[in-house]
């Protein structure tokens, strides 16, 4: 320390000192997808504010991943709905079938009275009760049909889903590596109020 003159000729202690200015706080940048840098506009030591520019990049490449992904996701949705086969056909003829077995079955019950009143013959009264029987082997096989499709169609929409989830989650992971605060279209912005570029 010197002494300096002032008014009145009062003693002013005046001091000189060095030294180095460092950062109390580190701020890491880091972008952790494919990219060309096109342009810096910072360099180490620059002073810089909130939404400065620090580079600009191209980040087509991956933005065209991203739709590539996009698209496969959107056919995926799509084949969810034609992975499952329409049952309509096969529940009107379950129905249709229904009907005619209720309708051999009253038959039977009518002609076995007069059967076993002897007003009716055997061979008449046996080909009523086998028309009973084919309608109920009938009714049986489209019931058989339309449970095999239920669980075809559960499985074809089990597998679609899977595959659409697991495009939805590749597609997240993708899409949030560009959500980072330090960045805005294809520019390295600033992130904080007042900051130094340590390095680039």
């Amino acid at each position: 320390p010197t002494p300096a003159s002032g008014q009145n000729d009062q003693a002013v202690e005046r001091i000189n000192a060095w030294g180095e200015v460092t950062y109390s706080d580190g701020y890491l940048i880091n972008v952790d997808f494919p990219a060309t840098v096109l342009a810096i506009a910072v360099k180490a030591g620059d002073e810089v504010h909130k939404g400065d520019v620090l580079a600009t990049l191209d980040t087509a490449s991956y933005q065209n991943t991203i739709a590539k992904i996009e698209s496969q996701l959107s056919a995926g949705e799509a084949a969810l709905e034609g992975a499952v086969q329409d049952t309509a056909y096969l529940e009107a003829q379950i129905k249709q079938a229904q009907r005619d077995l209720q309708s051999a079955q009253d038959q039977a019950d009518k002609n076995q009275v007069l059967y076993e009143a002897g007003a009716l013959a055997q061979t008449d009264y046996d080909q009523i009760v086998q028309k009973r029987d084919m309608a109920a082997t009938q009714l049986a096989v489209y019931q058989s049909q339309l449970k095999q499709l239920e669980q075809t169609n559960n499985s074809n929409q089990a597998q679609q889903e899977s595959s659409n989830q697991a495009r939805r989650q590749e597609l997240a992971i993708y899409q949030n590596k560009l959500a980072k605060p330090y960045l805005s279209n294809e520019q390295l912005v600033c992130p904080l109020d007042n900051a130094i570029v340590s390095s680039i």
